[in-house]
């Protein structure tokens, strides 16, 4: 639900676009990827015509999986007679981050940054974060989405990190059963290796050990603010889609769709789990009809 909300805004955002730069801080399966091409090619007839779509994706661990989506993406654009290419940004370190790696054709190409659960392992590394953002910035992205982790379980005290814990997994693994059979492979692999050790990071470990350290979206606000980053609103479209998996998904009745100001958030049985906002970085304003009425444009 989340992703189909997140490329709603990114297609919203490129609509007149003829060449398009993703850049995804931390891709996994790039199912996102694949919804986007199928909405490129649903693109009403008047709309300009797609010239290439380049994804470039960060990695800082294994770049096996991601080669292995590069690939699949590849195909996937390759059967619908897209013009597509994929790369990948392997560093060893968020520290090593440069923006020239990401090979931004300025001017040319309408950059849109992609990011999915990419900051709530750096939290508790800012001058990881810091960079990240810098270089963001510098690539001049049109939008900027991001899908994060609707928690509060970076307390430094150990009750209230193990209570907030406890509610929020709690209602991931009630989601989970409900929408997963028992025998199935990737559940146990989503419920062992993944939840399993990123509760286990959360409750048991402090300090530079404790790498998973989850926040509300007000956090995420006043971070982004500090980058000069002007919060835009999803569109309605983005909230049908959603509405539209809520009402006719599988158990669709126990999850809850809300809005956030400007942004959505996504919960189960009425507990956030995640929450997905667009960001615009602020370049410059100025004033319209200086008159009377004044009105301040972002460009």
């Amino acid at each position: 639900m989340q992703q189909l909300a997140a490329v709603q805004a990114m297609l919203e955002s490129a609509a007149s676009a003829r060449r398009i730069h993703g850049i995804d801080l931390k891709i996994k399966s790039g199912l996102h990827w694949i919804a986007f091409m199928q909405a490129l090619e649903s693109r009403p007839a008047d709309a300009p015509r797609v010239e290439i779509l380049k994804v470039t994706a960060m990695c800082t661990g294994a770049v096996e999986p991601v080669r292995a989506t590069g690939e699949w993406l590849t195909g996937f654009a390759k059967s619908k007679g897209l013009n597509f290419c994929f790369k990948i940004v392997r560093v060893e370190d968020v520290l090593d981050v440069r923006g020239e790696m990401f090979g931004v054709d300025q001017g040319r190409e309408a950059v849109m940054v992609y990011s999915e659960h990419a900051f709530v392992a750096m939290i508790g590394r800012p001058d990881r974060m810091e960079t990240l953002m810098r270089v963001v910035r510098g690539l001049n992205p049109q939008l900027m989405v991001v899908t994060e982790t609707e928690a509060n379980n970076n307390s430094p005290q150990f009750s209230a990190r193990f209570v907030d814990t406890l509610f929020h997994y709690g209602a991931v693994f009630d989601s989970v059963d409900a929408c997963m059979g028992a025998d199935d492979e990737s559940r146990t692999f989503m419920e062992g290796g993944i939840m399993g050790r990123m509760i286990s990071n959360i409750v048991a470990r402090e300090g530079e050990e404790r790498v998973i350290r989850g926040v509300k979206l007000d956090v995420w606000r006043a971070f982004f603010r500090r980058f000069e980053m002007v919060e835009r609103r999803l569109g309605p479209v983005a909230w049908q889609q959603a509405r539209l998996v809520h009402e006719t998904a599988p158990n669709g009745e126990f999850c809850t769709v809300e809005r956030d100001g400007k942004a959505m958030v996504i919960g189960w049985k009425g507990t956030p789990l995640v929450s997905v906002s667009t960001w615009k970085f602020f370049r410059s304003a100025r004033l319209v009809n200086g008159s009377k009425h004044l009105r301040i444009e972002f460009e």
